[in-house]
């Protein structure tokens, strides 16, 4: 049986200030740092108020690509730094324009049906 939503006012100050540094595009790592947690807790943070925004099963989804989308900025990240060529560089910097466009309108998309 699907868990019941809970109304948005059940949101605390700091999960909405976490929910709201993540669609700024913070990684956990800086929202951590910024909120004085570890960056497992501002996941789980963030994935529970997505939860009671959208519903468990929206959430998951949009977790798991959050997590993907992530793990994309990581390695093109990385093989920029190692890129010997313009055309490579212009790849893998159109690769996270994309990446970091996706991830800004998932996440923008969760906050709006909240604020519906």
């Amino acid at each position: 049986m699907a868990k019941k939503k809970p109304d948005a006012e059940e949101i605390t100050p700091r999960q909405r200030r976490i929910a709201d540094l993540r669609v700024s595009g913070r990684t956990f790592e800086e929202i951590a740092a910024e909120v004085g947690i570890s960056p497992e807790k501002a996941h789980a943070e963030a994935g529970r108020v997505f939860a009671s925004l959208v519903g468990e099963d929206a959430a998951t989804i949009r977790t798991q690509s959050e997590l993907r989308l992530d793990n994309v900025l990581v390695h093109a990240n990385r093989d920029l730094r190692g890129a010997s060529t313009q055309s490579e560089r212009s790849t893998l910097y159109g690769i996270i324009l994309r990446a970091e466009s996706q991830r800004a309108m998932l996440l923008g998309l969760s906050l709006k049906r909240a604020d519906q």
